[in-house]
């Protein structure tokens, strides 16, 4: 891949480009007979028009007008920009700035299914924009609730795969992309690249063992958007029982 700098200095994703791919069966039922390709993109072929409206209502319609949507997201790419999560001159909010055990980074929990079945609990370090939604359980004040839509984390995967049958990887977008997708500086350890952290987007994390797009992290790492980050020393409030758990952070992320 190639490094793309706009105006601002941010570091843009390429866009992906198919050429008509040797697919011999229909989208949706795999049938062989009486097929013909999408007229937009002749990537994809369906048996009959119901399946093709079927497959466009589905997935298809995000990914066959490659500018109108994010690659691999229902996003439109007209969104506006949310804040940069990882403006320098951004500080965590006082009370929780991880300096000391009393203000601890709230870290909180995401348990959800992958796209591959698997289910996964991960502790998400919190980004400077994240919200903070204090719990009351057990009267801690240090504990933290999951701070986005109740249900959004179990309701599955928000991707969608590309023309090549790929997903893209959280660490390929870019940070504009990011912005648009309302990236709030959240990060995980990702175990598909070395355990080098990257952006926590709910319904976008990465599967362990998926098949992705591939894409050069080292772009990620130079843009700011993955590896690592100085957080070695700060302490963080992990959820657990009976009341969360007061951690102070030994390595580099």
């Amino acid at each position: 891949l190639d490094r793309m700098l706009n105006g601002d200095g941010i570091i843009l994703a390429p866009k992906l480009s198919y050429s008509r791919l040797p697919m011999r069966s229909c989208a949706v039922c795999h049938s062989t007979s009486n097929l013909k390709y999408c007229s937009k993109c002749e990537a994809v072929r369906y048996c009959c028009s119901e399946h093709q409206l079927t497959h466009w209502k589905e997935s298809h319609k995000y990914v066959c007008d490659p500018n109108k949507y994010i690659q691999g997201t229902k996003i439109k790419s007209s969104k506006e920009l949310a804040p940069n999560p990882i403006d320098p001159s951004l500080r965590y909010d006082a009370s929780r700035s991880g300096r000391t055990a009393r203000t601890p980074l709230a870290g909180f929990m995401c348990f959800k299914y992958f796209k591959n079945g698997k289910n996964k609990v991960r502790i998400i370090l919190p980004g400077k924009l994240t919200p903070y939604v204090n719990s009351s359980i057990d009267g801690d004040p240090n504990a933290m609730e999951y701070p986005y839509k109740k249900g959004l984390s179990t309701s599955g995967n928000q991707q969608v795969r590309l023309l090549n049958g790929k997903y893209r990887h959280i660490a390929s977008y870019s940070l504009e992309e990011l912005r648009k997708m309302g990236w709030d500086g959240a990060m995980y350890n990702g175990g598909t690249y070395d355990g080098v952290w990257v952006p926590f987007i709910d319904g976008y994390d990465s599967d362990p063992d998926h098949d992705y797009e591939p894409f050069d992290i080292a772009i990620a790492k130079r843009s700011g958007t993955a590896g690592t980050k100085n957080i070695a020393g700060l302490f963080m409030s992990v959820p657990g029982h009976p009341r969360p758990q007061i951690v102070k952070i030994s390595h580099k992320a």
